[in-house]
């Protein structure tokens, strides 16, 4: 099994914001398309036959080096600088091209709404990581990396005629000068920006930036909360294993914080030794989980990075290689039981748990109900739903599971009530009592939570059932805090 998260390839231009709150658009241009076929081609070689090397070839279906679409998942953020990365990478690895074969069929690319995406994006809907970075920018650290690399900044402000950029603002510049290499001034049109630059001058530019972005997305700010939800994913298809009927090939097509997240999550960005330790990942650069099953039926880890297509593959020493027998740290594999007990308590099981270590509300599947008692606590209220006609089961976290037992055989109850209504019933009657029992749980939820903690009375929220993580999205209601309790009014389905 290999599962691989990689970045997309050269693109135009892109702005981002400081904080990470908002970025332009960009993308892939011609050489970031023959970029990702190259990584593909790399892989193939490496992992597929008649080229693999000897014990990293993929087994089953994939052991005759085509595509079969139950061993292959394919996932991407939502740009479309990634889904096109995507579909790159897979022409590459199993040469495919639309004139080379007769009955040529495209690979599926899953992506989710880029406002939703806690998994190869996280790091720009986290407020904690903002509130770190903003800490961050005043810190003495930070403060006296500016002054160092002020005269870099002032030699680039002269060379471009304009301003000198602030050091938390220096992605900007990078980026410009980065795109004009990359794509000849044929997107920018800056020939400036790569004119008279001498060597020392390029490496001393991507050395500030991989200080910047690493110290953004390393493990003192970012820590786990933008890598974890990854990570998370990666573990549970590790431990599941190809014999449940799981891919033996996951590709993720991301961006370079992504992988910078991921390697946070495991702790590693940090280490001295780690060959990602500040760098800004090239264009196509990828990180591959390598499992593999031994002549005992042990799987072991190793994680392998590549800074781009046609780059050696370098192993990535993880915590749970450095804590094994020698030999196994020196080739980077560590058991697969290892690697799941070393980052359990990296990862989120559940795009909740993600929502509160970030202290995001406005997500979509952030779907928690946030009110403030008078002295100014917060109370969470979460949103359940099963079914339609069924009322959303909403309780407060001190409640506890008696809470939710009681409410589930008040519920049980109430249906069962409703059901024996509707069946003794008919016509026209029949379904006047079906609205009613469509409509009666919501009068008899009231009292189930009669016992929510005083809050203001004439506080209105409004909750999105579509927010849960695990829900089917139906309806939604209106709760306003009255009467020292919360009551339920009317809501749209």
């Amino acid at each position: 099994m290999v599962l691989v998260v990689h970045r997309h390839g050269s693109r135009t231009q892109l702005d981002k914001d400081h904080l990470l709150r908002s970025e332009g658009g960009a993308t892939l241009t011609p050489r970031g398309e023959e970029q990702l076929v190259q990584v593909g081609r790399d892989f193939q070689k490496r992992y597929l036959t008649p080229t693999c090397d000897l014990g990293l070839c993929l087994q089953g279906l994939l052991s005759d080096g085509q595509y079969h679409h139950s061993e292959v998942h394919a996932a991407s953020s939502g740009y479309d600088r990634t889904l096109s990365s995507a579909q790159c990478f897979l022409q590459g690895l199993f040469n495919r091209s639309l004139q080379a074969q007769e009955h040529w069929s495209p690979i599926p690319v899953y992506s989710s709404a880029t406002a939703d995406d806690h998994v190869l994006r996280a790091y720009d809907k986290c407020p904690r990581i903002q509130e770190r970075l903003a800490a961050f920018y005043s810190s003495s650290a930070f403060e006296a990396k500016e002054t160092e690399s002020l005269a870099l900044r002032t030699l680039i402000a002269g060379r471009l005629r304009e301003n000198v950029t602030e050091l938390r603002s220096f992605w900007g510049v990078y980026d410009r000068i980065v795109s004009a290499e990359e794509n000849e001034n044929a997107a920018t049109g800056d020939s400036d920006m790569i004119v008279n630059w001498t060597t020392a001058e390029l490496d001393a530019v991507e050395n500030l930036a991989g200080w910047l972005e690493g110290s953004k997305f390393g493990n003192d700010i970012s820590d786990h909360l933008c890598g974890g939800s990854l990570l998370g994913e990666i573990r549970d298809r590790i431990q599941t294993g190809v014999t449940a009927g799981a891919p033996r090939l996951a590709l993720y097509s991301a961006h370079y914080p992504t992988l910078l997240c991921l390697l946070s999550a495991l702790g590693v960005t940090s280490a001295a030794a780690s060959p990602v330790a500040g760098i800004v990942p090239a264009y196509g650069a990828s990180l591959a989980f390598e499992v593999h099953r031994d002549e005992h039926h042990k799987r072991w880890v190793r994680l392998v990075f590549r800074n781009g297509p046609t780059a050696e593959p370098q192993m990535v020493p993880m915590p749970c290689a450095l804590s094994a027998r020698p030999e196994d740290a020196a080739s980077a594999w560590c058991s697969a039981g290892e690697f799941a007990w070393q980052t359990a308590d990296q990862v989120f099981n559940n795009t909740h748990d993600w929502c509160r270590a970030c202290a995001n509300t406005e997500m979509t599947a952030c779907s928690c109900l946030h009110l403030s008692r008078p002295g100014g606590e917060v109370v969470e209220t979460h949103v359940k739903t099963e079914a339609l006609g069924e009322v959303d089961d909403s309780t407060n976290d001190t409640n506890g599971d008696d809470g939710d037992s009681n409410r589930d055989s008040m519920l049980s109850a109430l249906v069962g009530a409703i059901v024996g209504a509707v069946m003794g019933a008919a016509g026209l009657f029949a379904g006047q009592i079906l609205w009613k029992g469509r409509r009666a749980p919501v009068a008899a939820r009231a009292s189930t939570i009669d016992n929510a903690p005083q809050l203001t009375p004439g506080e209105n929220c409004t909750v999105s059932l579509a927010m849960c993580d695990e829900l089917k999205a139906m309806s939604y209601e209106k709760e306003t805090v009255a009467a020292g309790h919360l009551t339920v009014e009317d809501g749209i389905s």
